[in-house]
């Protein structure tokens, strides 16, 4: 039998590969690049040769907790270390072991398995990336065992699409392989130059293509809101007895009209010339709107209902990395690098029941086409629960509107079965899986399905010669809300005007005026961020993550409720970029570099012309910035008199720092890294900040504390009321939440209680014959 080495990036796909692949195929994974460029000198200069390395060490945190030990493996008479970490599960109540091997080791595996193998297939990841993970696979390997190599690809970890790929391999790509090349050198070249610079002249920690150019983002909105002006305005607040909705001002009494001072509010909320061009109508002054308040009696009286209009709404099309990521974000509340992780999770393979299970396809793609393979599968679904009329054949092609190079070769983000319903898997997965995987389905069905029709219909009313108006909507014919229900409407106290006519008189329970005014521009989070980035054409569905998550690490941005909230320190290496490397970190010249590498791939340009062409600006750019750009001055810790503190260890002057993982500022010494006194501020400084809530146990109000882990909403009452709940999550969310670990931890104690039970009654069995031939 011929023996088949399939070798895959990620360890986590193998348990599902192996439940539909045969005893003659062996599945090892290179967990993600086994080589880099070395740290020092990893290209040439002249000739952009890369000089590849493989590390044979072991990377661990030693001031971690868990218990480690290092075992001695030897394979093909070479010894190698293998870290061992032994993690207490909570859940299970049992030790969970997580082996670490060095790149050397894993070159050394894949090596001994290729030469007893007939074929190999390299079956890294469907990308640039993967694809050059394959060409090093491949360089690794002996001339003999190069030539059993095949690259195959496959968008979802199904034993169809695998055996398809399995039967249909082709070559290695060498210009995406190139491509990669270019796009790892560059990084090199451009991070090592700008990180060089920022930290001699600005006291960072680094600087990137990739991560400045999201920075400069930050920072300019940041300025934005700093420079924003606003007008301010006063409106009337009509609300209908025991009901709470908009009724909008849109023309008054003209004899009273001439006495107030009127604000006119045009479609996009600035302000217009005339009441003509108006949509709603204001007031300069809070007089003038208490005026009209007082003129206004306690009835409205319905003077007309307009035609009803029929609104289509369609469904959204189906996800691509950045749309999943901002939905994952904005409806479910994850971050970007939680969305990123469990994604990856669902579409390697989740264990259900036992079985590892792929639940997704490919979740890294800038693409939006559907299989069509799957729309069959998906209009089986539709019109046998549905019917027929319910399917709407669509085709979805990616719009490549931002002057990219849409990798249409792959596909949008899909579930792989339409008939694997999230409620079947409810209590078998993780709940942060359960949760990605029902919006992936709700979407990925509801792409198929027709629009929502709603009927709206706008009610006119008058109050003292002045005219108001009203919206009412209703939907006539649901379509694909059948399926999609993340959206819906929440205002369940909607006005039922359809019992309402001509004639009828509504009563008033209050009327208050209120002050508004424009509000600045919104601070980005995660998911607003990476929308303009992908507006703006920057960046790529792999970068993504490191774009929203870097300016955090490095210490040059803090979420403060969601939001981005540049620090002193982002700001300064902004502005220290904008002004000596303009040229470079800009949405342009990211935009233009990620074409370039596009035509590498497609064998338009050669890679080291492109990079021939870049070195020598950015080489002037470095030397500019190294000479001019002025030093920032640290931020010494002073006394209570004014003076410089200096440290108690070594006496040199004691200098602000700023910490990125705890994303607070801190005392330490300049000296660093030869003295490492350091000050860090102490929890209890922290204020309590009360918020409008009592606690559900005893009633006292709640407020937002501080612990070692971070923000808490916690219970005022505390020793005497020990009430606490993550600051994320409502009162009900939380309970939810305890139910759910409730259940895995009786379903886990049940499952070793069962194991237990087997062990003793086993135990029991071999003592019985052991006692047994004894006698004999």
């Amino acid at each position: 039998m011929d023996k088949k080495l399939l070798i895959v990036e990620s360890p986590n796909k193998i348990h599902t590969l192996s439940t539909f692949l045969d005893k003659s195929w062996k599945v090892i994974a290179t967990v993600g690049h086994i080589r880099d460029l070395k740290k020092i000198n990893g290209y040439d200069e002249k000739t952009l040769e890369p000089n590849w390395v493989i590390s044979n060490t072991v990377k661990f945190n030693k001031n971690s907790n868990i218990q480690s030990k290092l075992v001695e493996v030897t394979i093909d008479g070479t010894k190698f270390k293998e870290l061992h970490l032994e993690i207490f599960n909570r859940k299970t109540k049992q030790k969970d072991v997580t082996i670490i091997k060095s790149n050397a080791q894993r070159v050394a595996e894949i090596r001994h398995e290729a030469k007893d193998a007939t074929y190999i297939y390299l079956a890294a990841d469907p990308d640039r990336e993967g694809e050059a993970i394959a060409w090093h696979v491949y360089e690794i390997l002996s001339k003999e065992d190069q030539k059993k190599c095949l690259r195959i690809t496959f968008q979802e970890i199904t034993k169809e699409a695998v055996l398809e790929a399995i039967n249909s391999p082709r070559k290695i790509n060498i210009n995406e392989v190139h491509s990669q090349f270019a796009r790892r050198i560059l990084d090199r070249m451009i991070g090592f130059g700008l990180s060089h610079v920022v930290r001699e002249k600005l006291h960072a920690q680094s600087a990137g293509r990739v991560q400045s150019v999201a920075l400069k983002f930050i920072n300019d909105r940041e300025k934005e809101i700093k420079t924003f002006s606003s007008n301010k305005w006063f409106i009337i607040k009509p609300l209908l007895e025991n009901m709470e909705y908009p009724i909008i001002l849109r023309d008054i009494d003209p004899a009273l009209e001439k006495k107030l001072n009127l604000y006119f509010i045009g479609s996009d909320k600035e302000e217009v010339k005339t009441k003509e061009e108006s949509i709603e109508i204001g007031f300069k002054d809070e007089e003038s709107a208490k005026e009209l308040i007082k003129v206004l009696k306690k009835e409205y009286e319905i003077y007309q209902i307009d035609k009803p209009r029929i609104i289509n709404t369609n469904p959204s099309v189906p996800f691509k990395t950045s749309s999943m990521q901002q939905a994952a974000i904005n409806v479910l509340g994850m971050n970007i690098g939680k969305a990123t992780s469990v994604a990856q999770k669902l579409y390697e393979g989740i264990n259900i029941n036992g079985k590892h299970t792929a639940l997704i396809s490919y979740p890294r793609t800038d693409s939006i086409r559907l299989a069509d393979m799957f729309v069959t599968k998906v209009k089986k679904y539709i019109t046998s629960t549905y019917g027929e009329k319910e399917f709407i054949q669509r085709e979805f092609v990616s719009k490549a509107d931002t002057g990219k190079n849409v990798q249409d070769a792959h596909e949008g983000i899909r579930v792989i079965d339409p008939f694997i319903f999230p409620s079947d898997l409810k209590d078998k997965i993780p709940s942060d899986e359960y949760k990605l995987y029902k919006l992936i389905w709700m979407r990925s069905i509801a792409a198929f399905m027709p629009p929502c029709k709603s009927e709206s219909t706008t009610i006119r009313l008058k109050n003292a010669n002045c005219k108001f108006y009203t919206h009412s909507s209703k939907i006539i014919e649901p379509g694909y809300r059948k399926i999609w229900n993340f959206d819906e409407e929440k205002n369940s106290e909607k006005i039922d005007f359809s019992k309402h006519n001509v004639g009828d008189k509504l009563k008033i329970n209050t009327i208050t005026s209120a002050e508004v005014q424009h509000a600045p521009p919104p601070r980005f989070n995660q998911a607003s961020l990476i929308k303009e980035l992908e507006e703006k054409g920057v960046g790529r569905p792999s970068t993504y993550n490191s774009m929203a998550n870097l300016p955090i690490i490095r210490g040059y941005a803090v979420l403060d409720k969601k939001t981005y909230v540049i620090t002193p320190l982002g700001i300064e290496v902004a502005d220290g970029l904008d002004e000596f490397f303009s040229e470079l970190i800009n949405v342009e010249f990211t935009k233009k570099m990620e074409e370039n590498l596009d035509e590498i791939s497609n064998n338009s340009e050669n890679w080291k012309d492109y990079i021939f062409q870049f070195q020598p600006k950015f080489k002037k750019l470095v030397n500019n910035a190294e000479k001019n750009m002025p030093k920032a001055k640290p931020e010494y810790a002073l006394d209570e008199k004014g003076n410089i503190r200096l440290c108690p260890k070594c006496k040199s002057q004691l200098v602000v720092k700023f910490s990125p993982k705890s994303h607070k500022s801190f005392i330490g010494c300049s000296a660093y890294p030869m003295c490492n006194y350091a000050e860090f501020p102490k929890l209890d400084h922290h204020p309590q900040e009360i918020i409008d809530e009592k606690c559900p146990l005893c009633g006292k109000p709640l407020a937002k504390r501080w612990s070692k882990r971070g923000v808490f909403i916690g219970c005022t009452g505390y020793p005497q009321c020990h009430y606490a709940r993550p600051e994320n999550m409502t009162n009900e969310q939380y309970q939810q939440h305890l139910k759910e670990e409730k259940k895995n931890l009786n379903k886990s104690f049940r499952n070793n209680n069962a194991k237990n039970n087997k062990f003793k009654k086993n135990k029991k069995l071999v003592n019985k014959k052991t006692s047994n031939k004894n006698k004999k």
